[in-house]
């Protein structure tokens, strides 16, 4: 039985997973035979930013993505390789033990569990596939992606109020765990509460002595 409609929200990229970008950009200047730098300078490139359109305009699935790259840099790589590129840099943090018993403690108090993650289709899928530990504590109805509900979250609330309003979650008993400052900004400016992110033990204290039933 859920309890009193209380949430605990995640972010996936620093929490539930470590991004090596080193390994992402080099995987990616190997299979298309360019400098780091050249990639870094398309994902910046526009206004907004290729890299902010792919995490948060819907149209930009898997295919699309990569016929961009295809395209950008002039080789016709092959999907699936393509992808496995794409996903070279993502690290899961699907077996720490602390996390599983934290994500199991969460769901046993009846409390709710989401995601609200900036991410673009490719990445979400690696998540979806591969992060089977933790996922299946977290129900696919309430995993925000970005790229799929057409808001990038931000120091502003509105990502975090679509969230609310597709959730029905309560803001004020809503908390939110990121490791960047700026994403807790925007949750607490939509009324609920941030926890910046310095390790699973620190996020069970912190929700503890916020009153959550955890052991």
């Amino acid at each position: 039985m859920r309890q009193n409609n209380t949430w605990v929200f995640w972010d996936i990229g620093g929490v539930f997973d470590r991004f090596v970008e080193d390994s992402f950009l080099d995987s990616l200047s190997l299979l298309f035979r360019v400098k780091a730098e050249e990639l870094l300078n398309f994902f910046r490139e526009g206004d907004p930013s290729f890299w902010h359109r792919i995490e948060s305009e819907p149209e930009w699935d898997a295919r699309k993505i990569h016929a961009e790259f295809c395209e950008r840099f002039g080789k016709n790589v092959s999907f699936g390789v393509f992808i496995r590129s794409f996903n070279a840099g993502i690290i899961s943090a699907d077996f720490d033990r602390e996390l599983i018993r934290l994500l199991e403690d969460i769901n046993l108090a009846g409390i709710s569990q989401g995601i609200i993650s900036n991410i673009n289709s490719i990445h979400a899928e690696c998540v979806e596939k591969n992060f089977l530990y933790i996922l299946k504590h977290i129900p696919r109805g309430h995993r925000h992606y970005s790229y799929v509900i057409g808001v990038y979250k931000s120091r502003t609330p509105e990502a975090f109020l679509k969230v609310f309003d597709l959730s029905g979650a309560d803001p004020k008993n809503s908390y939110f765990i990121d490791d960047r400052e700026y994403n807790i900004e925007g949750f607490e400016r939509a009324g609920g509460t941030g926890i910046l992110f310095h390790g699973y033990h620190d996020v069970r204290f912190q929700l503890k002595r916020r009153g959550l039933p955890l052991p």
